[in-house]
Parts: C-alpha cells; structure tokens; sequence
C-alpha cells in the first residue's frame, strides 16, 4: 500500500528518443508532467521525404500511437492502450525535403494505472511512420521505424505546469446569462493545475484583450480566476456577448471555451452624456502635431474607455483605459492601427469606482 502511495505522488518526464536511419525525429526531447491524472503532451514530429525521381513518394501517415511498458530481456512489450488518431504528411517530390507533423497526445490515467498495477515506473508512447504509396517507395529510404517517447517517472516537484481543465461561468454556475441595460456582471474562469510555473493567461470580451493575468503556481490546485471589475463586462450594448480566458503559459493548442450573456434593452436605464471637446467632428486630421484627443469628466466618472471605429457600427480597431479626461496617440499606434487618407470614428465611455458604465459620448469623425 505504500508503494501505491508513493506512485501516485509521481510525476511524468517524457524523453524523446529516436529509433530508424532515415532521420524522423520528434521533439522536444524532454518534458514533464503530472501523472495523477490524464494528461496531454505536445509533440512535433519531423519526416524527411525519401523520394528519388522518377519514383516519387506522396505522402506518409501514421494509423496510430500505442503505449506499451517494456518486458523483461527478449519479451513482448505489454500494451497498456492505443492513440487511434491518424496523422498525415504531404511530400513534394523532393528527396530530403523536410515535412512536420504538429500533435498533441493524450497520455490517459487508466494507462497510467495500467503501469503502476504491473510496478513499472516507464512507459513507451510509439508512433510508426509509413508511407502512403509503398509500391514505388521501395529502396528510398520510406522503411516504417518506429519513433519511441520514453515516459519515466520522478517526483511531484519536477513536474512543469499543465492545466487539465478550464471551466467558464457567471454568477449563475452557468456559462450562459441574460441581464438588463447597464446592469453589474460577474464572470469566473476555474482552471485546474498540474505541476508548477509560470502561468500566463488573458481575458478576451467579444475578441479584443482586456485584461491580463500572470501567476506563479506552485502545486496542483484548483483555482478560480475572476474578471475584474474594471473595466467591468460591458453590459450598455444590447445583444450577444462572448468572454473567453485565453491561456497563453503553458501552451495549449485548442479551442478555449467560452461564456456567452445577453444584454436586454432596459428603457428605464439612462447613461449620462460624455462632451467631446477635441478634435472638432469630421474636421480633424490625425498628424504628429496634433493627436490629443480631450473630454469633458462627469461627477461619477473615474476611469475612461476610448474607443476607434472604421465605421460607426463597427468594433473597435483600439481601445485604450485612462483615468484622464485626455489621451494621446502614440506614433507607433497610428502608424499601426490606422491607415493614411481613411475617415475613423472615435467615443468615449465613463465607469464609476464599481467598473460600471455610467456615460458614453457620440461617436465623433475624424482624418487620417
């Protein structure tokens, strides 16, 4: 019972190794994860086309991976499970031309579970590349090798983070909410965590960044991070609305899930009028001597979002957070997010201490 105890506590490190002659490789060569739980590495495999005019080799694939422990000295390897995804190259025609293959590979518990019942502390991940049209390939070097991933154990401390669940909801525990005009939203992102690093991550409302967030994690927990409240969700827009927490450390090639509210018109709410002071509408034209742009700063207004448009009801192209009642165009910003010659539209909203939106101005034209 101990054993098992102490296996448990055990984390993966995964070494890449190469078997065959004709160069297929993969990498990295070396990463670690969590093994108390299903877990997902990323691999990238690299296939050297072996074509040799006038035979010529189309492509190459893979049926699948499988996962096997090692027997003892001249024994069968024992299969703990099976990778049944295909994967596919393309070649040119090109006799050492270099081809890549990106994947990630899911490394599930009950093999894990698998290797611990027989008392093995490795586990071999092989994926077998061979070539879509073998007639013709003969003697080119297209011989299927087998590329092994070597998965050892170590302890919990060496593990390098992963995340192996990202959870989106509202208030409600749902990822889906309807509120009123201008009415106060929270939204949560839960993400569980293996190992330990750096964690990078940002949240995204209707495809544009808004905040960022970095965190050192330093064991395997669950932990809830919330939207903050300024600026707050923006709630004065009538219709649909999509919040994502994009993670950027580690890297995770998929499609993050989403949170979705509803913003229903309230004809009892009323935001206060922005003045816009400067540029004078449609009359301005954006130039290193004058790119300050200026307002007038309601009672309750503490923080401001102006926004840049292509048109009027478009979304916006930049957006930038000042607790001023002016903002200046960088060179950099104009030279990147704005074209010469072309007609923008430019508005300013007001939040309270609370990140509730409490005014908005015209959208106002102006030159590039």
């Amino acid at each position: 019972m101990k054993t098992t105890n102490i296996f448990l506590k055990m984390v993966i490190v995964i070494f890449i190794g190469l078997v065959g002659a004709n160069a297929d490789s993969v990498s990295p060569t070396s990463k670690k994860i969590a093994s108390n739980t299903s877990v997902s590495i990323s691999l990238r495999y690299t296939i050297i086309d072996p074509s040799t005019p006038p035979d010529i080799c189309t492509g190459a694939s893979s049926p699948s991976g499988q996962f096997t422990v090692p027997g003892a000295l001249g024994a069968t390897p024992t299969v703990l499970g099976t990778d049944s995804r295909t994967l596919h190259v393309a070649f040119d025609g090109v006799n050492g031309d270099r081809k890549y293959v990106n994947t990630r590979v899911r490394v599930p518990y009950s093999v894990l579970k698998k290797a611990q019942n027989l008392g093995k502390n490795k586990i071999i991940y092989t994926r077998t590349f061979g070539a879509y049209t073998p007639a013709i390939c003969p003697g080119n070097g297209m011989n299927p090798m087998p590329i092994n991933t070597t998965i050892n154990v170590t302890s919990q401390m060496a593990a390098s983070l992963g995340v192996n669940k990202i959870k989106l909801y509202f208030d409600n525990k749902r990822p889906i909410a309807s509120v009123s005009q201008y009415e106060k939203l929270n939204v949560y992102a839960s993400v569980g965590f293996v190992g330990s690093g750096y964690f990078k991550a940002y949240w995204e409302v209707d495809g544009r960044k808004v905040s960022y967030v970095i965190k050192n994690i330093s064991y395997a927990h669950n932990e809830i991070f919330k939207y903050p409240n300024i600026p707050a969700l923006p709630t004065f827009s009538e219709g649909t609305h999509v919040v994502k927490f994009i993670i950027t450390t580690p890297k995770m090639e998929i499609i993050f899930p989403k949170a979705v509210y509803y913003v229903n018109a309230n004809i009892n709410g009323k935001l206060q009028d922005v003045k816009l002071l400067s540029p004078i509408d449609g009359k301005y034209y954006l130039s290193d001597e004058h790119k300050i742009f200026t307002w007038q700063k309601n009672i309750k207004d503490k923080i401001f979002v102006l926004e840049f448009f292509e048109s009027i009801s478009d979304k916006p192209i930049f957006s930038a957070i000042v607790r001023d009642s002016k903002y200046e165009l960088s060179n950099r910003i104009i030279e990147t997010k704005f074209k010469k010659g072309e007609e923008y539209y430019w508005q300013v909203k007001g939040y309270d201490e609370a990140g509730i939106n409490t005014s908005i101005s015209e959208k106002r034209k102006i030159k590039l």
